[in-house]
C-alpha cells in the first residue's frame, strides 16, 4: 500500500477532470433519497439547490441526499454558507473504489467550520462494508488553514477519481490535492452524497445552500476555468503524462521540451490522436535506429500501447504473424486497434483514433 500526496499551496490551477461528452448540467435534487443518520438538521431540496440546516443543540446532527449514478468518477458543486458557528460542515463524498482487501475508499470534501477557523477540508478514509472507518489514509486543508471561505460566498468545491488516484480541488484558493491511497483501486459504483453536519453543542450549527451540482464522468478531457485562466496546467499534466510514456519505452528517453510540447499541443488541440502518437514514435528515424530485434519490439509494443508485460498467448500468437509473412506495421496496426489501446486513451483523455 502506499500513501502518497501531491500538495500545492501557491499554485492556481483550473480544475481538469474527465467526463463524457455529454452536456453538463445542474442536476435536479428534487428525486435524490435521504440519508437519516441523527440530530436536529434538515435537507430540503428546491429543484438544482438544496437548503441545509443543522443544529447541534440538541445532540450531533448529521444528514445526508444521495443518488447513484453509473459509472461516475466524482462530482462538482457550489456551496454558500449564510451562517455557521462552533463545529459545522456541508461537504460532497463518494465512495470512489475498493483495495485489494476489497474495503471501501471514501473521499470527502467540505465547506467547514472548525474550532473558528474556517477552510476547505478533504480526507480519505478506508472503511469496511458496514461503513464503519478502519482508517484515515489522507486529510487537510485546501489552501490556508483558516479564512479561505466566507459567510455568503459561493464557493465550488470537487472531488473525483483519476485513475488510481484522488482528486481534491476548489478555485481560489490557490490549492489542488491529489491522493494515491494504494497501488491499484478496484471498480466501484455508489451514490454521490451531499450532507450536512454539526457536532453536539449548543453553540454548533450551520445554514447553506448547495447548488450547480454535476455529476463527473470518465471520458472527454474538459476543464472548469476561472475568469482569466487559460487552459488547466493540470490537463496538460494529463496529456504530457501520455505522451512521455512513449518518449521512455519507445526511445527509451526523457522527452526533449519542445517535442513533448509539440506533441501535447497537438493532442490538446485535436489534430493528432493517441494512434498518431504512436505510430510517430515507432516510425521515428530514432526509433529505427535502436535497430531492435522482433522480440524487443513486441515488448515494447505491449509496454507502450498496453502497460503491461505480455502475456504467453498474445506473445506467441504475434511471433507466428511474423514467421508467417507479416510485417512489424501489421502488428502495429493491430495494437493500435485494440480495445486495451482504447482504454488506455481513454484512461488520458486522450482520443485514440
Amino acid at each position: 500500500m502506499k500513501a502518497k500526496q501531491f500538495y500545492s499551496p501557491i499554485l492556481v490551477v483550473v480544475l481538469v477532470l474527465l467526463f463524457t461528452s455529454q452536456v453538463l448540467a445542474a442536476e435536479d435534487l428534487s428525486d435524490w433519497g435521504e440519508y437519516i443518520w441523527q440530530g436536529n438538521i434538515s435537507l430540503i431540496p428546491s429543484g438544482t439547490s438544496l437548503n441545509v440546516t443543522a443544529d447541534g443543540s440538541a445532540g450531533e446532527a448529521w444528514k445526508a441526499r444521495y443518488k447513484v449514478f453509473p459509472d461516475a468518477v466524482g462530482v462538482l458543486a457550489k456551496v454558500n454558507v449564510s451562517g455557521v458557528s462552533g463545529v459545522s460542515n456541508v461537504g460532497l463524498r463518494k465512495y470512489l473504489g475498493t483495495t485489494a482487501a476489497d474495503t471501501l475508499i471514501l473521499a470527502e470534501i467540505m465547506v467547514e467550520q472548525y474550532d473558528g477557523q474556517k477552510r476547505i477540508y478533504y480526507r480519505v478514509r478506508e472503511r469496511d462494508d458496514q461503513g464503519n472507518t478502519i482508517k484515515q489514509i489522507a486529510g487537510g486543508a485546501l489552501g490556508d488553514w483558516d479564512g479561505t471561505w466566507s459567510t455568503g460566498q459561493n464557493i465550488t468545491i470537487a472531488l473525483a477519481r483519476i485513475l488510481d488516484e484522488i482528486w481534491f480541488y476548489t478555485p481560489g484558493n490557490g490549492a489542488f490535492v491529489k491522493v494515491a491511497p494504494f497501488e491499484t483501486m478496484g471498480p466501484l459504483d455508489s451514490d454521490v452524497q451531499i450532507y450536512g453536519y454539526a457536532s453536539d453543542g449548543d453553540t454548533n450549527s450551520v445554514n447553506a445552500t448547495v447548488s450547480d451540482v454535476t455529476i463527473l464522468y470518465t471520458g472527454d478531457l474538459m476543464v472548469f476555468p476561472e475568469p482569466n485562466e487559460s487552459l488547466s496546467t493540470m490537463v496538460r499534466a494529463l496529456v504530457e503524462a501520455f505522451v512521455t510514456r512513449f518518449y521512455q519505452q519507445c526511445l527509451d528517453r526523457s522527452p526533449e521540451p519542445a517535442g513533448l510540447k509539440d506533441w501535447t499541443d497537438n493532442l490538446l488541440n485535436k489534430t493528432k490522436t493517441g494512434a498518431d502518437v504512436a505510430k510517430g514514435f515507432i516510425y521515428s528515424q530514432e526509433f529505427i535506429n535502436r535497430g531492435t530485434t522482433i522480440e524487443e519490439y513486441l515488448t515494447i509494443l505491449y509496454k507502450a500501447f498496453f502497460n503491461r508485460a505480455a502475456d504467453q498467448g498474445g506473445w506467441d500468437y504475434w511471433l507466428n504473424e511474423i514467421k508467417s509473412g507479416k510485417d512489424r506495421g501489421y502488428l502495429l496496426d493491430g495494437f493500435l486497434g485494440s480495445q486495451e489501446f482504447l482504454n488506455l486513451c481513454e484512461d488520458y483523455g486522450i482520443t485514440p483514433n
